[in-house]
């Protein structure tokens, strides 16, 4: 009897962990190794558009590029996109030198030298030369279509840890600015180019599976054209959250005006991105303005920013699922991705920026009450980028 039961026993556990109920814990990201992997990544990218395919372009290129890790669909690197006006001397030779760089955000702006500097310069053989940046990358539009082709076919492989259904997608999207945000144009869509891949074909390429040919021709090549056509709903929840943290209303931290942006991409879904503040300042003493709080030290002021952040993400990720649900232009397997780079607080134990997505469907299931605002919350991924 007893061998019996013992049999019965074993052939229970092999039909378990045949039948999948018994599989070994998921696997863990090393984000240690994920970043050091970016980090090389993000350089290739750099020098590959720095090296312009002649002497103007590579002035309209010298950017650093920028990636974040989406858990569930891959790696996004960002070009950042430029306007303003370049101003350089060029000489007989063709040799170029910088003079000034001007940023732009749809400003104007002039520049003049006097009839003495003309003159001097014409002595030597100088011209000076007055580009718009914005015109130049509409004309460099297919160096960068081959720069974006050239880095995910030689040297996107290089990212260890994503599946092979992951994406990688390169963007010269302006509001996808990571983690030392930049805004831009509150709201409206600039010229942009995508570049995608999956990770699975890369993989068959450096098998030999597939031809550069075949790859290339894998690689999804988005190009949109300037427009200031926004999105009903996305305009709608970027309004939700600029009053939700208004300095009256939020009691952590809070936006400045206009300080809620998104940028709508195909293949993924939505990126809204915040900044947030927490005090300000006035002869060496600081204001928590949601806290009510006055005339504090820097030190003081430091430990109440740190103590408000475990109820500021908690807060967040509520308010995504709450009012992300209201959003109805996303796709069932598309994200929405909120990017928030946080007050600055030195040598304090919270992050400097974080990324939360959760996937259209979970917003989805929780606006038709199939799943519970605390199940909803637990789905949502973050990812967090130390001081």
């Amino acid at each position: 009897m007893f061998r019996r039961t013992v049999k019965v026993q074993i052939i229970a556990v092999i039909f378990l962990i045949v039948g999948g109920w018994l599989t070994p814990a998921k696997a863990q990201l090393d984000d240690a190794r994920m970043n050091q992997d970016l980090e090389i990544a993000e350089n290739i990218l750099s020098t590959l558009t720095s090296q312009g395919s002649d002497k103007s372009r590579s002035y309209f290129f010298g950017r650093n590029s920028r990636s974040s890790y989406v858990e569930g669909y891959g790696v996004i690197f960002n070009i950042p996109a430029s306007d303003g006006l370049l101003i350089i001397d060029r000489d007989n030779s063709g040799e170029a030198v910088i003079v000034e760089r001007r940023g732009g955000n749809g400003n104007s702006f002039s520049y003049s030298i006097s009839p003495d500097e003309k003159a001097a310069m014409a002595s030597k053989g100088i011209k000076r030369e007055i580009l718009n940046l914005d015109s130049l990358q509409r004309a460099s539009s297919q160096h960068t279509i081959e720069i974006m082709q050239t880095f995910l076919a030689d040297y996107a492989d290089l990212i260890g840890q994503l599946k092979p259904t992951d994406h990688i997608m390169v963007t010269t999207r302006k509001t996808i600015a990571t983690n030392d945000f930049a805004f831009f144009n509150n709201r409206k869509s600039d010229v942009g180019i995508t570049a995608e891949v999956l990770k699975g074909d890369l993989t068959s390429f450096k098998k030999g599976n597939l031809t550069r040919e075949q790859l290339l021709s894998k690689i999804s090549i988005v190009k949109e054209e300037s427009s200031t056509e926004k999105v009903a709903d996305l305009e709608l929840l970027a309004s939700i959250f600029e009053r939700l943290y208004k300095s009256d209303l939020s009691n952590t931290y809070y936006v400045n005006s206009r300080g809620v942006n998104y940028e709508k991409l195909k293949n993924f879904g939505v990126i809204v991105s915040m900044k947030v503040y927490s005090s300000v300042v006035n002869d060496g003493l600081y204001t928590i303005q949601t806290q009510g709080l006055e005339h504090l030290s820097r030190e003081e002021r430091d430990k109440k920013v740190e103590s408000l952040y475990p109820e500021f993400e908690k807060g967040l990720k509520e308010n995504i699922i709450n009012y992300g649900r209201t959003v109805k232009s996303l796709q069932p397997n598309e994200i929405m991705m909120f990017k928030v780079n946080l007050t600055e607080c030195k040598n304090c134990n919270m992050p400097r920026s974080i990324d939360l997505s959760v996937d259209a469907a979970v917003l989805s299931d929780f606006d038709k009450s199939k799943i519970d605002l605390k199940t909803a919350v637990s789905k949502i991924k973050v990812k967090k980028y130390e001081q």
